[in-house]
């Protein structure tokens, strides 16, 4: 048995150390510059899209982000970035959506721990949803379900359950002062994401020393930045509209 025990772990390390360590940096990609240290790009555009298991947008958006790779594979390479996230929880999202495109971790160690642990709120992660009000939040959480992961869930639930009984002005404020964000305009902000290190500042914008999710970069064949995408989108794809200015058009679908 105690020879199980250590073959069982041993494996788990190896699973957990499999996915390879990004050779860049997100925050040093710039629109216009060369994308330094990415993978040769082979002649094709290179689609980067940096998600994490914290992040509720990419849950949403990776459905969307596989199905842009299957319709432009051969044309156009893709990379994924795990970012800043738990090893196993980043593999179990991979997993969970069968991404078919290389994907690599850009976290310290293959060690550090998540942003937020599977089943404890983490007061420094802030849940921005866009395009949403105290009237409609009730609605958003239920449609989202089983797609927000548990300590955001938990959280919104939270504040869903205090609007109930108090106005939009109390509403928005037990929300912000538990670090969701309801911007009810924010019509070119991202759907819904969060991020494990930012807090609101006294005008009511976050800041984050650390790259917001979701996030997209489009490089050209030549290497150099051409897009740099924040959010997701659900009623445009901005990746295709991107490559589509590049001079690669979406195969008309039968």
């Amino acid at each position: 048995m105690k020879f199980r025990s250590v073959a069982i772990a041993s494996l788990a390390v190896l699973l957990l150390a499999a996915m390879p360590r990004a050779s860049f940096r997100l925050g040093a990609l710039q629109i216009g510059k060369p994308a330094i240290g990415l993978p040769a790009s082979a002649g094709r555009p290179l689609v980067v899209v940096a998600f994490a298991s914290w992040c509720i947008g990419c849950v949403e958006e990776l459905p969307q982000v596989v199905a842009d790779y299957k319709r432009f594979k051969g044309r156009v390479d893709f990379l994924g970035v795990d970012y800043l996230d738990n090893p196993a929880a980043g593999q179990a999202l991979v997993k969970k959506f069968g991404i078919p495109f290389p994907v690599v971790s850009d976290r310290p160690s293959n060690h550090a721990s998540a942003p937020v642990r599977a089943s404890v709120p983490d007061t420094n992660m802030t849940i921005h949803l866009s395009g949403v009000t105290p009237a409609t939040l009730p609605a958003r959480v239920a449609q989202l379900r089983d797609q927000i992961p548990a300590p955001a869930r938990s959280i919104l639930l939270d504040v869903v359950n205090h609007c109930k009984g108090h106005t939009d002005a109390q509403c928005l404020a037990y929300a912000s002062a538990h670090h969701v964000l309801l911007s009810p305009g924010g019509a070119v902000a991202p759907h819904a994401s969060a991020s494990p290190h930012a807090s609101a500042s006294p005008s009511g914008k976050t800041t984050s020393t650390d790259l917001a999710l979701p996030h997209t970069f489009v490089i050209d064949a030549h290497g150099i930045v051409r897009a740099d995408i924040t959010g997701y989108y659900s009623s445009r794809n901005p990746i295709a509209e991107q490559l589509r200015k590049l001079g690669i058009s979406a195969p008309t679908i039968r």
